[in-house]
């Protein structure tokens, strides 16, 4: 489990057309988990610190008046965020309620959200545009269980999906509407999903084909234009309201543009920056950061990394929450208690690269023939370099899991932007998006100014062929309309003078984490890389225990597998058919 002091933020609930259900928190969770519960349903959810709300993410519907009873028949767990009206996860209860109780085209947010109609015969879920917000389900016994995190939908005897695993050993993350659990499901991006009356009706509330088709070129206008959305993205974000405002704050453009947004408004923020190092070892992030803070005249907070045993532990609490489904940003979970223990909005610059840089930086992506696109991307995503290193026996192809992407991709339209919007729903989605989401402890709201729609809109205006590196939105929107930010150096312009730094530390932290997999796996370890590798490389891997050289030049490929043989040996068991 996390550490006593980690709040984290989910709900979790079952619902069956016909059964009677009910749950029991142990006495000793009940003071951080709410549990709603009717006749054929129950959710359970984390409560907020710093609200006193006793259902926390869960909002009840008033009962029907032919109710027979006093139990409650409808409700909306909720977790994320609207911009239009201003309503976030911990808001009154009746402003969410009315706002996911009116007809609504259109959802201008972050967020999953699960209601469940009258009378419990019907649940529904949502999702958001590009699906940010994570929401899993799994069918179980003619009846659903579903949860904002796999973990909680884990059952005895679960088989690895070895096409989502291959994805993940590839791309650090695992993308489409999959998990690494066999009958585990994400929902679908920008999606309506109803179970009820003896059907399930799928449909998407979002279309992709109505965004712009990046025609545009690049002008001052245009840059204007681009400007303005994202200073009325921002103002949007700062409607939800909170006690305060965190900036985490790197070296990149996406940040800085946050930055200079709410230094103009005079809008009190916390920074903070986790020091970790760039390419050769070089301290980017957290000089650059403490420089401009020193020279502009915010306050701001460089956050040093642990001592390597601490930071393997660290590391495992991150592998629990996300599942093991993603090893980006292993060094997020050192923000925690930095956190101001009040409320607060942690902006957080995801999609700016996307929309202003045009994700993938690949003009062959953009310009190609519409036929071979997607396989491109695919390509581009998952190379054969993993063929010598796995068992045939046991994992997909390449090909095929390329076909995989292939086939999630499908649905979005031809055009220029395609590579964009692809990009959004792999890297971005499934990657470093899903850190803020899963990482972030309960009571704050995680606010993405880069993923307000109408700045998606656009900036998807602009040919993404003028948004390629270095000419990239992000920078030309830094260097006219705040040429003081934009001039400080960082991870997108390293000055010529900058020299590689030490890296022992590093390795060190590295090499802790490394044996820390070995050793929650145990016995089981052994077996298992066996069936999963070459002969060639299970004897590097064996051999990598010991062999400090062999283990830095196989932890790229080692690593992840090693999570994936951890998480299946630590065997955490949430749901069992008499439970349920």
């Amino acid at each position: 489990m996390p550490p006593d002091t980690f709040q984290e933020e989910f709900f979790v609930g079952a619902w069956h057309p016909s059964a009677d259900l009910s749950v029991t928190v142990p006495d000793h969770l009940s003071s951080n988990i709410a549990v709603s519960q009717g006749r054929n349903w129950f959710i359970m959810s984390s409560r907020s610190p710093f609200h006193s709300t006793p259902n926390g993410l869960v909002h009840r519907l008033p009962c029907k008046s032919q109710s027979t009873d006093n139990s409650p028949r409808e409700v909306v767990a909720f977790r994320g965020y609207i911009l239009e009206p201003a309503i976030h996860s911990w808001s009154a209860s009746t402003d969410i309620i009315n706002y996911w109780s009116s007809a609504r085209s259109r959802h201008n947010g972050v967020f999953a959200t699960a209601i469940i109609g009258a009378r419990g015969d019907q649940i529904a879920f949502i999702t958001d545009a590009f699906g940010v917000a994570s929401l899993y389900y799994r069918e179980f016994e003619g009846g659903l269980i579903f949860s904002t995190n796999t973990r909680f939908l884990s059952m005895a005897n679960d088989t690895i999906d070895y096409s989502s695993a291959r994805i993940l050993l590839h791309t650090r993350s695992v993308y489409g509407d999959r998990s690494l659990a066999a009958g585990v499901h994400r929902f679908p991006p920008g999606s309506v999903c109803e179970w009820g009356n003896g059907r399930v009706t799928k449909k998407r509330w979002f279309n992709p084909s109505d965004l712009p088709q990046g025609t545009e070129p690049v002008s001052s206008d245009r840059l204007r234009d681009v400007e303005l959305s994202f200073q009325a993205a921002i103002d949007r974000c700062l409607r939800l309201q909170a006690a305060g405002c965190v900036l985490p704050l790197s070296s990149g453009h996406d940040s800085r543009r946050i930055l200079a947004a709410l230094y103009a408004r005079e809008i009190p923020f916390h920074s903070l920056t986790v020091r970790v190092l760039h390419k050769d070892y070089r301290d980017l992030d957290a000089h650059w950061a403490s420089v401009m803070a020193r020279d502009i005249g915010f306050k701001h907070q460089v956050v040093e990394l642990p001592a390597p045993d601490e930071f393997a532990v660290l590391d495992y609490t991150r592998r629990l929450l996300v599942d093991s489904h993603n090893t980006e940003h292993t060094w997020f979970l050192s923000m925690y208690p930095h956190y101001p223990e009040r409320q607060s909005l942690i902006f957080d610059g995801l999609g700016g690269d996307i929309w202003g840089n045009t994700g993938f930086g690949d003009k062959e992506l953009i310009v190609c023939e519409e036929s071979v696109k997607l396989q491109k991307i695919a390509e581009t995503e998952i190379t054969d370099v993993y063929d010598r290193i796995v068992s045939r026996k046991k994992w997909p192809s390449s090909q095929s899991v390329r076909q995989v992407l292939v086939d999630y991709l499908a649905w979005l339209p031809d055009g220029r932007n395609k590579s964009c919007l692809a990009f959004m729903l792999m890297r971005a989605r499934s990657g470093t998006g899903m850190c803020f989401q899963r990482l972030v402890p309960a009571g704050h709201v995680t606010v993405y100014p880069y993923c307000d729609l109408d700045y998606i809109s656009t900036t998807l205006a602009v040919d993404p062929q003028e948004k390629i590196p270095p000419h990239t939105l992000q920078a030309r929107c830094l260097e006219l309309f705040w040429p003081q930010y934009y001039a400080f150096p960082g991870s997108r312009r390293i000055p010529a003078d900058s020299r590689p730094g030490s890296g022992a530390f590093d390795e060190s932290l590295k090499h802790a984490c490394f044996h820390q997999l070995w050793e929650e796996a145990g016995p089981h370890m052994a077996g298992a890389l066996y069936s999963l590798l070459t002969a060639r490389a299970y004897a590097i891997a064996c051999m990598s225990r010991v062999h400090k050289g062999l283990q830095r030049r196989a932890r790229w490929w080692l690593n992840p597998l090693l999570m994936i043989v951890a998480k299946q040996a630590a065997g955490k068991i949430c749901w069992t058919k008499d439970r349920l």
